[in-house]
C-alpha cells in the first residue's frame, strides 16, 4: 500500500509539474495576444481612414462609418446604384493601401476590370479615373480593362500608358485555347476557390 501511494504520489508531483510549465506557456502566449490585439486595431484603424478619405474622393456619402469599421466587413448594405462600384472602389484600394503599409513585400499587378459600371456620370467618370491612377502603389502595374476612356479628364492617364484595343481578331484568349488552358490551371483554380 506505502509503494502504491509513493508512486501515485509521485506521478501527481511530475503531472503538477507539467500543468505549471504549460500554464506558464500559456501565460507567456496572453501577452503576444495583446501584442496582436494592438497590432490588429493599428491595422484596422489605418484602413478606415483611408476608406474615409477614398470615400470622399469619390463623391461616396451614403456609406456610414459603420460600415466599413473593420477590414472585413463587406459594403454591400447601403451603397446602391452607382455609389456601389465607387465603394468596392475605395474599399479595394483601401486594402491595397494597409496592406502596402503593414506588410511591405514586392507588390503584385492590379487589375481592375469596368470601374464605370452603374452609369457613372461625367463627374464620377472622372473622379474614378483621377482615383485611380493617382492611388496606384510605386512601381505597381495597373491593368486596367475598360470600354472606353473617352470620358477620362485631360492629362489623367499616364502619357506612358500602353492601351490595348481588343477587336474580332485580337483576344486576350481565343474561344480554341479554352480546353487547353482550364486543363493546365482548372485544378489550381478549384484548389484556390476550396481554400476560401
Amino acid at each position: 500500500m506505502k509503494e502504491i501511494v509513493g508512486s501515485l504520489s509521485e506521478d501527481i508531483n511530475g503531472l503538477a509539474a507539467q500543468e505549471e510549465d504549460i500554464r506558464k506557456s500559456l501565460d507567456s502566449l496572453q501577452g503576444d495576444l495583446k501584442v496582436d490585439s494592438k497590432r490588429k486595431k493599428e491595422i484596422n484603424d489605418y484602413y478606415q481612414v483611408r476608406m474615409k478619405e477614398y470615400l470622399a474622393s469619390l463623391s461616396v456619402n451614403v456609406l456610414s462609418a459603420g460600415d466599413y469599421k473593420t477590414f472585413d466587413k463587406q459594403i454591400r448594405t447601403n451603397a446602391l446604384g452607382s455609389d456601389l462600384p465607387r465603394s468596392l472602389l475605395a474599399q479595394y484600394f483601401a486594402f491595397l493601401q494597409t496592406m502596402a503599409k503593414f506588410n511591405p513585400s514586392i507588390a503584385c499587378p492590379l487589375v481592375l476590370d469596368s470601374p464605370l459600371q452603374q452609369e457613372q456620370d461625367k463627374d464620377n467618370i472622372g473622379a474614378i479615373f483621377r482615383f485611380i491612377f493617382s492611388r496606384v502603389l510605386p512601381g505597381q502595374q495597373l491593368i486596367l480593362g475598360t470600354l472606353t476612356v473617352d470620358n477620362a479628364p485631360e492629362g489623367v492617364i499616364p502619357a506612358n500608358a500602353k492601351r490595348i484595343h481588343l477587336t474580332d481578331e485580337l483576344h486576350l484568349l481565343q474561344k480554341t485555347q479554352y480546353t487547353d488552358v482550364v486543363n493546365r490551371i482548372g485544378k489550381m483554380h478549384e484548389q484556390t476557390l476550396a481554400a476560401e
